[in-house]
């Protein structure tokens, strides 16, 4: 599959909700080390708190007709002070788009959806999750610290790589 083929990307909405908890799934169980919630725990979850978390956050999903092959959250910080800041977490693609640019297209559809609501999206990821840090460079985020220690996976510590990107001009404005 390339990019070409794919027929869309858009916001998912409650009716993806089982769609989107099967990605979601894969991706925990495939990747522990990549995610902070754990397979058993969204896995005991009924699909109305994925319906939920749709309902929530601003989820896309990609698609190739009507499979759907990958995932990014975004998601604005509610208190007053942190109103500016949006997140993006939950990042997956499976295998069989990997390498066809949709990753790339889901992070940027996240940023122009982004633009004009926040001045910066903020994301983490596992400093030994070379893949996953190479796109978001590649897409213009930089890292701007190490929170060591940040999760534990099967009793392993990981650090993660703290990054961020700019929406609005760099002199802070």
């Amino acid at each position: 599959m390339t990019q070409k083929e794919m027929t869309a990307i858009r916001i998912l909405t409650e009716t993806d909700a089982e769609a989107y908890k099967s990605v979601r799934l894969e991706g925990l169980k495939q990747y522990p080390r990549a995610f902070g919630m754990a397979f058993t725990e969204e896995s005991a979850q009924p699909l109305e708190y994925f319906s939920a978390r749709l309902k929530r956050n601003t989820v896309f999903g990609g698609f190739e007709q009507s499979e759907l092959l990958g995932i990014v959250s975004f998601s604005i910080r509610q208190n007053e002070k942190e109103q500016h800041k949006g997140s993006l977490s939950g990042m997956y693609v499976r295998g069989n788009a990997r390498g066809t640019g949709l990753a790339k297209a889901l992070v940027r559809t996240l940023l122009s959806h982004a633009q004009g609501k926040v001045d910066l999206v903020q994301l983490s990821a596992a400093v030994s999750n070379e893949k996953a840090l190479r796109l978001y460079l590649g897409c213009g985020f930089e890292i701007y610290g190490t929170e060591p220690r940040s999760l534990k996976v099967s009793g392993e510590y990981l650090d993660e790589a703290l990054m961020h990107i700019s929406l609005t001009e760099k002199n802070g404005k």
